[in-house]
């Protein structure tokens, strides 16, 4: 298994902005009041639709947590990536 990965960085900071933009969309999916029906009905149908709903906004938060974590991690990245570029460059000048 390698130590090292390949970064493209013709559109890094693209695909970077593209998953910031998606995560913040789906941290924007709410289904408010729907707790709320479980308290006005006493079907079974509902009950099973309420504990869905409820699974899908523990897997929303988990995922936008963990993309969150993915965006600073690939902006970390790109930072230590210029920084070695930088150096690299310096070194290669010569005296």
């Amino acid at each position: 298994m390698a130590n090292e990965i390949f970064l493209n960085p013709d559109g890094f900071e693209a695909e970077v902005k593209s998953l910031k933009t998606a995560v913040e969309g789906v941290e924007k999916v709410k289904f408010e009041g729907v707790s709320d029906l479980g308290n006005k009905t006493i079907l079974d149908s509902m009950s099973a639709m309420i504990a869905a709903i409820k699974l899908f906004e523990e897997m929303r938060e988990s995922y936008t947590s963990f993309s969150k974590k993915d965006v600073k991690n690939l902006e970390a990245m790109k930072e230590a990536w210029v920084t070695k570029d930088l150096a690299l460059a310096e070194s290669m000048k010569g005296d």
